[in-house]
């Protein structure tokens, strides 16, 4: 099933999205965007049995030298229930691995697949 090519409304949005372009133009904005994107797909991961409760890791990688800015990271933390995870409980980070902003809820850790994700991200 799918809405690509399905002349619906979605249509125009799959085919920017899928391009390359930029479809939010706030740094601040898209991370906000990037933050709650990542706790809902932990918490749907959870409800359809894809992910235990604290297992399972998401991440994903916004800007980059084609959008004259430096690459960011985000990652779910580890050791946290991820279907009552919230947005504000991700970690923005540099290519390096510096966090960039901090997670508000105290004392989380960056996930385990973390290393995992900057191999990935280097070699694409």
């Amino acid at each position: 099933w799918t809405r690509i090519g399905g002349g619906n409304e979605f249509d125009s949005v799959h085919s920017e999205s899928a391009s390359g372009t930029k479809l939010i133009e706030c740094e601040k904005k898209e991370a906000e965007t990037v933050r709650a994107l990542i706790a809902q797909l932990c918490e749907r991961f959870y409800n359809f049995g894809w992910a235990t409760g604290t297992g399972g890791g998401v991440s994903i990688r916004c800007g980059g030298p084609s959008e004259g800015r430096p690459w960011r990271v985000f990652v779910a933390p580890s050791g946290i229930q991820k279907e009552d995870m919230i947005g504000d409980d991700v970690f923005e980070l540099d290519m390096d691995q510096n966090v960039v902003v901090a997670p508000q809820t105290p004392n989380l850790r960056q996930s385990a697949c973390t290393p995992l994700w900057y191999v990935v991200y280097r070699n694409r």
